[in-house]
């Protein structure tokens, strides 16, 4: 029969595996752990929310008429950008919740193996360690090495506590970052609505440019790319530009599509695969598109292959094109400012499930719109680029 000992000697195998356990403890760490600072996604929706509020405050102090056009352009901009941030954030967030929740259950998966161990471990009597093999000088170094388990375990339970904590944090930012999306995305569409009745109103109150319209058919009748058409429409164009001193805005003008980044630049193939002399712009199909500057619409229309066009003069010898939208509610020879409408890149706006769920593939529900802007000077393509306000997130060109 087995004396008391040899039935309660710790197998070396279960010592060995609560050693290994303890230096894992020593080096390990909950995976992917977010940042002690602040998280970005977060700071994100901080300058979103800041960005509408003065949007709002911009719209209430409007009037009525042109500067109540502008204001309108500029705060469906503003709610097109927050809706754009609480979306990414929104979804940053998902993905650090789940990183989160897989490191902690690998935590607590690794604390439970080191608790049964010393648990198998502590219901040997003491005598047990002098059978222990190697002699009681290697018993007692290993006692030694277990009870520093003891404190390495506590502090890897308060980790999985504070990590537990961040992971409530990181949720409820979720959740009030998906609020935030359903709501501007209400807003969003009141604004739109607003909008377009404002323009009705306005395009009621102006006389017809028939003979200006007829001469923008009639150049875009034998184009075959965005380009001919700008030079086919110089050669017929009259009347007064809508500004001068164009030149001096260099570098000053907004980005006519909000939330939009460059996704191919000056001298890249334009969308449809021709020679580009432009900037390329991607961002949500049903994004609004708006002058960036004081302008006459010398052409607003289709050109087959192209989507529908518009091509503004800001002063005589300069022409802007853009291409790609999917409709324009402004009418050839009318003057529009700085931030008002002009369309949108197509497509109503989403519901909110769309806005606020991925594909399975983790992909975006919302594919990507492009938008085509050419800058001409004297009939000469000149790069737009420096000629436009670019954000960190705009300037994102592959």
């Amino acid at each position: 029969m087995r004396s008391s000992i040899e039935r309660h000697r710790p197998a070396p195998a279960l010592i060995l595996a609560a050693l290994l356990l303890c230096a894992a403890f020593g080096a390990s760490a909950i995976s992917q752990t977010l940042p002690p600072e602040r998280p970005a996604p977060i700071a994100l929706l901080d300058d979103a929310r800041r960005a509408l509020d003065a949007a709002r405050n911009a719209l209430e102090g409007a009037g009525k008429g042109r500067a109540r056009l502008a204001a309108l352009g500029a705060a469906v901009a503003a709610q097109e950008q927050a809706l754009a941030a609480f979306r990414a954030a929104s979804r940053a967030l998902a993905g650090r919740a789940a990183v989160l929740s897989a490191g902690i259950e690998a935590e607590r998966g690794r604390i439970g193996e080191l608790i049964a161990v010393l648990q198998s471990l502590s219901s040997a009597p003491k005598s047990a360690l002098f059978a222990y093999p190697g002699g009681p000088l290697r018993a007692a170094r290993a006692s030694i090495l277990l009870a520093s388990v003891t404190p390495a375990l506590e502090a890897r339970r308060a980790a999985l506590s504070s990590e537990l904590h961040r992971l409530g944090e990181v949720r409820v930012a979720e959740a009030m970052a998906r609020t935030g999306a359903t709501d501007v995305l209400t807003e969003l569409q009141n604004l739109r609505a607003e909008t377009a009745i404002a323009l009705e109103e306005r395009r009621r109150s102006l006389p017809p440019q028939r003979l200006m319209a007829a001469q923008a058919r009639n150049a875009a009748r034998d184009a075959e790319t965005v380009g001919a058409l700008a030079e086919t429409l110089e050669a017929v164009l009259g009347g007064a530009p809508a500004e001068t001193g164009f030149a001096e805005r260099r570098g000053t003008l907004p980005l006519p599509v909000a939330a939009a980044r460059v996704t191919a630049g000056f001298g890249a193939p334009d969308p449809w695969g021709n020679a580009g002399a432009g900037l390329t712009l991607a961002a949500p199909a049903f994004s609004q598109v708006a002058a960036p500057v004081d302008a006459t619409l010398r052409y607003a229309g289709p050109l087959p292959g192209f989507g529908r066009v518009a091509i503004l003069e800001p002063e005589t010898g300069w022409l802007l094109t853009l291409a790609g939208l999917g409709r324009i509610d402004r009418a050839v020879g009318e003057t529009v400012k700085a931030g008002e409408r002009l369309g949108d890149l197509g497509q109503d706006l989403p519901e909110n499930s769309e806005i606020l769920l991925a594909r399975e593939d983790g992909g975006d529900l919302i594919a990507p719109a492009q938008l085509y802007v050419e800058l001409r000077q004297e009939g000469v393509p000149v790069d737009p680029a420096p000629w436009f306000v670019m954000t960190d997130s705009a300037d994102g060109r592959q």
